[in-house]
């Protein structure tokens, strides 16, 4: 089914002056991505357990297929972020590490995800032999979300879809009859979201939990204010979560609360990304441009070094040599930072300069990289310039949200990368997992 045929099952219910014939919904999930998908995914999975029925929803300014989108102010980090079903998790290489993140008990949500997902370690057969080589030098296998049964070793994980690895999004499927009760809404960005009950604002609540459930049952208390293909529409509801990453959901949350009068100073600031680079050169034979990227990988606290072929660096190999070795002789390290939380979103721009800390940290992590890749064999070291996948920390715990992933209005809430308190420096797709596991047993809970 295509795009257009999704949007049009959902666009025909639409009357975008008609608040009676609009579709209204119990909670209304904004952003497709590793959270939204996921949050889906639970909130359908235990109600079904509890033989509930909830209507949900979500909404995705993307479409099927997966688009990067890479903003940079001059002079700061450039930054990559996507949209479309899956969001960057369309692009992930299988990465699953437990990162224990301090505010947020998530042990057993961990367990849970264990249990339910096939977390799975490279086979050795599928390693370089250099790379069995660092294993014996304090490197260890990388816990993958990956079958390496049906494997090929290709090393495309990052840029297609495949039959072995796993898609935490692939229940999103209209036709599926478990989902008769809900919808998902593509090709549709939020322009603006009106909240129509003043009298049920949290007060003060970033640093206490709103223990109040919404107490009107029938009161689609938010008007969520859609486009798509230059419609405007509307669609109300009586929850909100917004999921929409790490970039949009505090510019989504500025403009609610620009609408109630709300101020939060640190909305939108603490910008953290995940910053890293790529190091290596040329090793005959190394061949990890066809194996799973971040297969090893070894953590120094404030950074990690994990194998990872990039093309970035082949092209600055070219560019200084005047010469074209072949993909499979280059052998490289991403170095990935826990970096500084100083960056800030704005309503059409970010602005995530690198500081000292950060640049002390990328040479603390080149001076450990350097000997290892010599000792390998590498003459001469190239490394790429620094950018981030990870945004994070913009609607931050505690700060923003409360304990219960609550904003400053009742009923409006934020699950995703944003809310998370510092940089982790680490692959963070199952830490979100966990993150809205624990979330959405917390809203059930509230919502009934």
């Amino acid at each position: 089914m295509s795009d257009k045929e999704l949007t049009n099952i959902i666009k025909k219910e639409f009357c975008v002056n008609c608040k009676d014939l609009a579709p209204k919904y119990d909670v209304l999930i904004v952003g497709a991505g590793v959270s939204g998908s996921t949050l889906f995914n639970e909130l359908k999975k235990q109600l079904k357990n509890k033989k509930e029925s909830l209507k949900i929803a979500i909404v995705e300014m993307g479409g099927l297929k997966p688009e990067y989108i890479i903003e940079k102010q001059d002079n700061s980090v450039e930054t990559i972020y996507a949209k479309g079903i899956g969001g960057a998790g369309s692009y992930y290489v299988g990465n699953a590490l437990e990162v224990n993140i301090k505010g947020l008990d998530l042990e057993n949500e961990y367990g849970e995800l264990k249990k339910e997902l096939n977390i799975s370690e490279m086979p050795e057969e599928c390693l370089s032999r250099f790379e069995i080589e660092l294993l014996n030098k304090g490197f260890k296998k990388t816990p993958k979300l990956i079958n390496f049964e049906k494997c090929t070793n290709c090393g495309l994980c990052a840029h297609k879809s495949c039959e072995a690895r796993a898609y935490f999004y692939e229940f999103l499927d209209i036709l599926n009859e478990n989902l008769k009760d809900s919808e998902i809404i593509l090709n549709s960005k939020v322009i603006n979201i009106v909240h129509n009950n003043n009298t049920n604002n949290n007060t003060n609540n970033n640093t206490n939990n709103n223990t109040n459930n919404n107490t009107n049952k029938d009161n689609y208390k938010f008007e969520i204010i859609l486009e798509n293909e230059n419609n405007i529409y509307n669609i109300y509801s009586k929850n909100v979560v917004l999921c929409a990453g790490g970039i949009n959901s505090p510019r989504i949350l500025s403009k609610i609360y620009k609408n109630e009068g709300i101020i939060n100073e640190n909305l939108g600031k603490n910008l953290f990304i995940d910053s890293f680079i790529t190091v290596g050169g040329v090793l005959c034979g190394s061949n990890i441009n066809k194996e799973v990227p971040m297969a090893i990988y070894k953590d120094y606290g404030n950074y990690v070094l994990s194998t990872h072929y990039s093309e970035l660096l082949y092209n600055r190999i070219m560019e200084e040599n005047n010469y074209k070795p072949k993909k499979s002789d280059v052998f490289s390290f991403m170095i990935k930072i826990k970096d500084s939380e100083n960056g800030i979103v704005f309503e059409n721009d970010i602005y995530k300069p690198i500081s000292e800390k950060d640049i002390q940290i990328f040479l603390e992590a080149m001076a450990t990289a350097t000997p290892i890749l010599r000792d390998l064999g590498i003459n001469k070291i190239y490394s790429t310039i620094p950018r981030g996948s990870h945004p994070g920390g913009t609607c931050k715990l505690g700060e923003v949200v409360n304990n219960d992933f609550e904003t400053d209005i009742t009923g409006l809430y934020v699950c995703d990368a944003s809310i998370l308190p510092y940089a982790i420096g680490k692959p963070p797709i199952l830490s979100l997992m966990a993150i809205v596991k624990k979330f959405s047993k917390i809203l059930i809970n509230k919502i009934n």
